[in-house]
């Protein structure tokens, strides 16, 4: 019996250490983590507050909720692929949802001047985006 709890134990611990050979989990908020992890993968967690296609269509923004550190971007080159994964429209699905983006945390690269200081998590592939919570909607009788 009790070489039966050992096992169950090493295994457990085993378990743990391969969860931990991933990119870090990163919350959107967590300003001191986000800097620590520039330039590396990460999988970011957080709230979206907004995603929105640009006027001219070229880029999706991503704003999490809480912070203003960090953001992540789609271009459009990857809509169509990924407005198809994600029920016809990716910003939409989006939009209010609890997500996972995991990429390259690297500086903003855009022009925009209320991102200059932000780093951002480019979006690709459909892979990318993990919906945890879809948004809260208004019971309408």
């Amino acid at each position: 019996m009790r070489v039966r709890q050992i096992v169950t134990v090493l295994l457990a611990l085993g378990g743990l250490a391969i969860a931990q050979d991933g990119p870090p989990l990163i919350d959107a908020t967590d300003q001191a983590a986000i800097k620590a992890n520039d330039g590396k993968t990460i999988i970011l967690r957080g709230k979206v507050v907004s995603a929105e296609w640009s006027n001219s269509g070229a880029v999706l923004v991503i704003e999490f909720e809480n912070t203003s550190g960090v953001m992540a971007a789609a271009f459009e080159k990857s809509r169509k692929k990924l407005d198809d994964a994600f029920n016809g429209d990716y910003a939409k699905s989006l939009a209010g949802a609890t997500v996972r983006i995991t990429g390259k945390l690297q500086p903003y690269g855009g022009k925009a001047d209320k991102y200059k200081d932000a780093l951002e998590v480019i979006v690709w592939d459909i892979t990318q985006t993990t919906i945890l919570e879809l948004p809260a909607t208004d019971p309408t009788p």
